[in-house]
């Protein structure tokens, strides 16, 4: 009896030092089949992200995305089978991950998701993934619905709320019915509400301070607000205020030739112009650069509209602007795009100068 139960207990003990020798090997294998098929991505699709610096048109830029799009879904399911492997692991959540960042929107999205769900929901790893969600995911809410509301780890809670309400508000920018934004702003408003009212006595590093930001853009800055009043010197140091040009359609970009989207967006503004010449409509600049540098820029660049020199950034702060942000003003002073770009931006200019 003795001698059996010794047996057993040995190989018990043999069994166990055997499982934990090879969890580090298999960990580690499955690593490196996650780092070879990310550099195998990132190999493929450089000639895509290089042709979309290169692209002239929009319809242009649609059709390289969409191939990108259709590449990111050819892979996601090999990154899907690593995280099956060890669905508890390091790996799995950065396996997951990527699919969240890359494809948006096919079933091994929704999959990723309640995989995710299942398996990290109270896990610190699933912050970062929560923090990197973007507007594009479908069906986001089936993951940040659970963190949010589910979720035995705070910061988890909070990292949910908050991105939920910048989805929420990114979407609403870009929707085409007015009741469809107006329900999605209304919608991440109570987000942020619900995180400061949850954490603002507790420590949640800088949750609650972005979720003010945001709440203070929903009640002043989102579209259907009346935009506030700016007043303050041009580059040639001669006052002007936003409110002088009640009556026309106002295009106002807050802009500095270092930003990365600055050559778009310029390119956007001539092509307003050009076209709505002699119609009630301008293009009023903020600049936060040295104000000889800017002048210098804007008779090298020919641009023709006017810009207030912000290089203390008093009103790019009071219109939490990132540098490179764009807001539709109608002839009533009521923002009516924000950060709206391409086809959406020249829509929404037609037709504003039609009313």
């Amino acid at each position: 009896m003795r001698f059996s139960l010794l047996l057993t207990m040995t190989c018990v003990i043999v069994l166990a030092t055997t499982t934990f020798a090879q969890t580090p090997k298999a960990t580690k294998t499955l690593s490196d089949q996650l780092e070879k098929l990310i550099e195998d991505h990132r190999q493929a699709n450089t000639p895509f992200v290089d042709s979309l610096r290169t692209a002239k048109s929009a319809d242009e830029k649609e059709v390289i995305r969409a191939a990108q799009s259709k590449l990111a879904k050819e892979y996601s399911d090999k990154f899907y089978a690593i995280a099956e492997k060890s669905p508890k692991s390091p790996v799995a959540g950065q396996a997951l991950a990527w699919i969240l960042k890359y494809d948006v929107s096919s079933p091994t999205t929704a999959k990723a998701m309640d995989m995710l769900v299942k398996y990290f929901l109270n896990a610190a790893a699933l912050t970062p993934i929560l923090s990197g969600l973007k507007p594009e995911v479908a069906g986001v809410e089936r993951l940040l619905k659970p963190a949010a509301e589910k979720s035995k780890y705070a910061e988890n809670q909070a990292a949910a709320l908050l991105v939920w309400a910048e989805i929420l508000q990114a979407r609403a920018e870009l929707a085409d019915k007015k009741e469809d934004s107006a329900r999605m702003l209304k919608e991440a408003e109570q987000k942020v509400t619900d995180l400061i009212n949850k954490f603002a006595l507790v420590d949640r590093g800088s949750y609650v301070r972005k979720a003010r930001d945001i709440q203070y853009e929903l009640q002043n800055l989102s579209v259907g607000k009346t935009a506030p009043d700016i007043s303050g010197n041009d580059l040639d140091e001669q006052p002007f205020k936003l409110k002088d040009y009640r009556g026309k359609v106002v295009v106002l970009l807050f802009w500095n030739s270092k930003h990365p989207k600055h050559g778009q967006s310029l390119s956007e503004m001539a092509q307003i112009l050009g076209k709505h010449m002699g119609k009630p409509l301008v293009v009023i600049g903020v600049s936060s650069e040295n104000a000889k540098f800017a002048k210098d820029y804007v008779e090298a660049s020919k641009i023709t509209w006017r810009s207030w020199h912000d290089d203390g950034r008093r009103i790019g702060r009071d219109w939490r602007s990132d540098g490179n942000t764009l807001y539709v003003i109608d002839a009533k002073g009521v923002i009516r795009g924000r950060n709206v770009h391409e086809q959406k931006l020249f829509g929404l200019v037609e037709e504003l100068v039609k009313e």
